[in-house]
């Protein structure tokens, strides 16, 4: 809650309720937008190129070295330090140590870790080193109290590189036995997971022009992909005409005055038989978890640098402003006055954010809907 405040994302006044326990106002929009979408489970873009490297994996436990690694492999090396197959071979074994002790926890010296690495992996010394830092977490000292205002000491902050989640090797000196290492065995494969979790869903903070240009390009191929399943879905009724990506309507360019290019539209909609045309926008939003993710997803949508609902907007008005020369660049039937302009933003899920503006009385000029609700919405 303190985050939302911080961001403007609530103006609640908090309440303190025995035995110990801090309430808002029911009546909070920012509340309200949250408990609505409590089951939102929002698709992630997921690394499709590593998923399936690891299912192969884990289906025969071994690589065809003979295989060229994919792209995905590539650029998880130059990002990390490590072959993507080396890092899956480490955490299988971690996995498979772990798994031989009663508790499904291990403990061991570090130096023998590295050891056992060495003898049963096709790691090399350098790789095993640095697999093992990507995985351990080590104590601060005593003597240096954590700054929380700093995002690695902020627990409720997803996607962090120092969360357990990420760094399931506790790492810590055990005096006669030196620097040991302990572990879960579910931990390790968990913390595989998050790593494909946060490099599919753009939440990695990348270090390297290789992986950020890698997870841009993921994203944009993902959206294009929700463009089609919008547009597929419109070709379910075979009296609409259907065009994604468009860049202009008839003869007429999508252009400001100036010559600037106003953006496309994702996916165009004409029923002639109904004289509708819809203007669609589509947003592949990744689930927004916590306060900073809504504020970073109302950015997107109408506060940003490039809000899409303003730029919507814009291209609705100009081709409603433009509609008698269009209509009859098109050949569409009857007179332009027999047609209905609509317009919708569809996101792949509930958006929280879109919630939230709408329950703040916040005017977007459009309307945002879910995919699931699209089809019923089209044919209304």
């Amino acid at each position: 809650m303190g985050d939302a405040l911080r961001c403007g994302l609530s103006d609640t006044e908090l309440h303190y309720r025995e035995p110990g326990r801090l309430v808002v106002d029911v009546g909070d929009p920012l509340h309200d937008a949250v408990y609505s979408h409590v089951d939102t489970n929002a698709r992630a873009l997921s690394s499709q190129d590593l998923l399936a490297e690891w299912a192969r994996f884990t289906a025969s436990r071994e690589f065809d070295e003979s295989r060229e690694p994919n792209e995905a492999s590539t650029v998880f090396e130059i990002e990390f330090g490590v072959p993507f197959r080396a890092f899956l071979e480490a955490i299988e074994r971690l996995h498979e140590l772990a798994s031989g002790t009663g508790l499904s926890v291990m403990t061991a010296p570090i130096p023998g870790l590295q050891d056992d690495l060495m003898t049963t992996t096709a790691l090399t010394g350098e790789q095993i080193t640095k697999t093992l830092e990507m995985l351990s977490m080590t104590a601060e000292p005593g003597e240096v109290p954590p700054d929380l205002s700093d995002p690695r000491f902020t627990p409720w902050r997803f996607s962090r590189e120092d969360s357990c989640l990420r760094r399931p090797l506790l790492v810590r000196d055990s005096g006669p036995d030196g620097t040991v290492a302990t572990w879960g065995a579910r931990s390790v494969w968990l913390a595989a997971e998050a790593l494909l979790e946060q490099i599919g869903s753009g939440r990695l903070k990348a270090k390297t022009p290789a992986m950020r240009k890698y997870i841009s390009q993921h994203r944009n191929r993902v959206s294009d992909a929700f463009e089609n399943e919008i547009a597929d879905i419109a070709r379910n009724d075979p009296l609409n005409a259907v065009d994604t990506r468009a860049t202009s309507l008839g003869h007429t360019s999508l252009r400001r005055p100036n010559g600037e290019q106003l953006g496309d539209i994702d996916v165009l909609v004409v029923n002639e038989r109904r004289r509708i045309i819809w203007i669609v926008e589509a947003k592949c939003f990744v689930a927004a978890r916590t306060a900073r993710e809504i504020k970073g997803e109302i950015d997107k949508l109408t506060d940003g640098d490039n809000p899409a609902i303003v730029h919507h907007n814009e291209r609705v008005r100009f081709v409603q402003d433009r509609w008698l020369d269009i209509h009859r660049q098109m050949k569409l039937p009857d007179s332009d006055s027999d047609w209905q302009i609509r317009d919708m933003v569809v996101t792949s899920a509930p958006s929280i954010a879109g919630s939230l503006l709408q329950h703040r009385g916040t005017t977007l000029g459009t309307t945002i809907i879910p995919l699931a609700e699209f089809p019923e919405r089209l044919a209304s």
